[in-house]
């Protein structure tokens, strides 16, 4: 029995699509996957004419109870997909796929695959890997028949030397998109506290006089800039309460940024209502709020004694996203799902 993990790149510039699933690729080969490289195909004429040719030549090694890790979504094109697993199928191999994103539920765009339609994608694998239980209780409700196996967070490697004496301030640093994080210039905090922000931003911003721009960076890189304050998990339409799609995409998704700062040793301020509240909650990884209206307050009842029991949780935690143990857990979990329906014995 063979494993192989697909890995997705951009036709032309031949890069992997993102940290998050670049990361799961790096944890699987850990487990003997083996690398599936398929590029995508912009021109969508080029695509049709050369999906079979593509599927016979990627998986002519692929037998009957092999395994095949697949990232959701691919974004290969919907016909695509449909063909590889049929492919896959009539090959007798056995599928994962572990879920990235749900785009419709992110977007609440109709370009993009239904909630009835992404079940009806997901019941053609064998296992699914969901994000977080709240993911999962969504996807059952609406249809999904297939095994099920909670991710919990998203791992994130990193090799970078972080700081273990951060520092309890009034600092609240965001990483992502900046332009379209509109909320953030909504914030007021008191002129003793500072928001540090990290990524791409419009160069005609001009940002208030406790906002800090740090610039862009590697995301194997950024984990070493945070060395004090807290790691703010927010996104949506408004600072004072979590609204538009993209905000109340957080009670079924897993966001990379929480990943990112616990990587880091960074305490999180999250929304109360998240998918991964509980996690941050049970682990004493950071603050759960229901409104950024109040951060000064909010933080400053944190005593010196609990941001360090914080910040000593979220070091054990990111021991555990940098070596993959949520990801190698889960797909462990998945084999084992398919080695009971099967009755295979597992490799010791």
């Amino acid at each position: 029995m063979k494993k192989y993990i697909i890995e997705v790149s951009m036709e032309k510039h031949r890069n992997a699509l993102s940290k998050a699933k670049s990361d799961v690729l790096r944890f699987a080969k850990e487990l003997m996957y083996q690398d599936v490289e398929l590029f995508q195909i912009d021109n969508k004429f080029k695509r049709l004419l050369s999906t079979n040719y593509i599927l016979r030549k990627k998986f002519k090694n692929v037998d009957k109870n092999d395994y095949i890790f697949i990232q959701y979504p691919t974004y290969m094109g919907r016909r695509f997909e449909r063909k590889m697993i049929e492919y896959l199928h009539k090959k007798g191999a056995r599928l994962i796929t572990l879920i990235h994103d749900i785009d419709y539920l992110r977007f609440n765009d109709d370009k993009f695959p239904s909630l009835a339609e992404v079940v009806e994608q997901l019941n053609s694998y064998d296992v699914v890997i969901s994000s977080n239980q709240s993911m999962t209780d969504l996807l059952e409700k609406n249809g999904l028949r297939k095994p099920v196996v909670n991710l919990g967070i998203f791992d994130y490697f990193h090799e970078q030397n972080i700081s273990k004496n951060k520092k309890n301030t009034a600092v609240f640093n965001f990483a992502g998109n900046l332009t379209k994080s509109k909320f953030l210039y909504e914030i007021k905090v008191n002129e003793n506290s500072k928001i540090n922000l990290f990524g791409n931003i419009d160069k005609n911003k001009i940002l208030p006089n406790n906002f800090k721009y740090n610039g862009s960076f590697d995301p194997d890189v950024l984990p070493r800039m945070f060395i004090e304050g807290y790691g703010l998990v927010w996104d949506g339409d408004s600072a004072t309460k979590m609204a538009g799609p993209m905000g109340l995409y957080q009670l079924y998704n897993n966001p990379h940024k929480v990943s990112l700062y616990l990587s880091s040793g960074l305490p999180v301020i999250l929304w109360k209502d998240a998918a991964l509240a509980p996690l941050i909650r049970d682990n004493n990884l950071g603050i759960l709020v229901d409104t950024l209206d109040n951060l000064d307050e909010t933080v400053s009842q944190v005593s010196d004694s609990d941001y360090l029991k914080m910040v000593q949780s979220c070091l054990s935690m990111s021991q555990k996203l940098k070596k993959g143990y949520f990801t190698k857990t889960a797909i462990e979990k998945a084999e084992s799902i398919i080695q009971e329906e099967t009755g295979e014995i597992k490799d010791d």
